[in-house]
């Protein structure tokens, strides 16, 4: 028996948007912004930015929420319960796009399609993240390649507090070489579990250039970009 509802596209009786009956099925959803496309354009109008941002707090929440839940169930049964998860890589890329953009007023920081982030000042960006506060070191692909790595350091994310440093070293310098090793077969790769950050830090400690920290929302805190070397 066909449906009595008015479809909520096109207003007629008997279908719904899904159904091919619908004049409006072929049409795209409009009543939401285009994130995906959004987050890989450079240059955004102030309207597209704010959407960004929306975007971003809203995966920040999602982050927030879980991990309070996952706290009130480690209270409850300790350990047992696995580890605690971290960031998701949406969410990391997303804040240090927004750190580009607005900390060092680079608003051509975008989506990469393959890979994080790219610039047309910092090029091809790789982004890594640390959300827990022990020494696990970070993971990088043999087929990940950079012109610039970014690090954010959200172990703090419950209390709001954040920090992030970029690295302008290829991934092709010798100095990258004593993180890695060799596989049988597979040539040199960067895997785990050399990707030390504090090692990184020391070797690269003159090279490092710290580009943010504080909140969440002093991120796009009114200020005079800084200048990009």
């Amino acid at each position: 028996m066909p449906s009595t509802k008015a479809c909520n596209a096109c207003g007629e009786t008997g279908h719904m948007k899904t159904n091919k009956r619908c004049p409006k099925y072929s049409e795209k959803d409009t009543s939401k912004p285009d994130i995906g496309r959004i987050l890989k354009k450079k240059n955004r109008t102030n309207a597209e930015q704010q959407i960004v941002i929306e975007y971003t707090r809203d995966l920040l929440k999602l982050a927030l929420d879980h991990r309070k839940a996952q706290m009130e169930l480690k209270r409850k049964w300790g350990d047992c319960v696995g580890r605690l998860d971290g960031f998701s890589q949406e969410l990391s890329q997303a804040t240090l796009m927004l750190i580009f953009n607005h900390r060092l007023g680079d608003m051509t920081c975008r989506k990469a399609e393959p890979g994080d982030l790219v610039s047309d000042i910092y090029k091809s960006i790789e982004c890594k993240c640390k959300t827990c506060a022990n020494n696990a070191p970070g993971s990088c692909g043999g087929k990940q390649h950079w012109d610039t790595l970014a690090y954010l350091n959200a172990t703090g994310f419950s209390e709001n507090k954040y920090s992030a440093w970029i690295l302008r070293i290829k991934d092709t310098d010798p100095r990258w070489d004593q993180f890695k090793r060799a596989e049988k077969n597979k040539g040199v790769h960067l895997v785990r579990p050399r990707l030390d950050w504090k090692k990184i830090e020391k070797v690269f400690k003159d090279d490092i250039q710290p580009i943010y920290e504080g909140s969440f929302e002093g991120i796009f805190a009114d200020l005079t970009p800084q200048t990009v070397a």
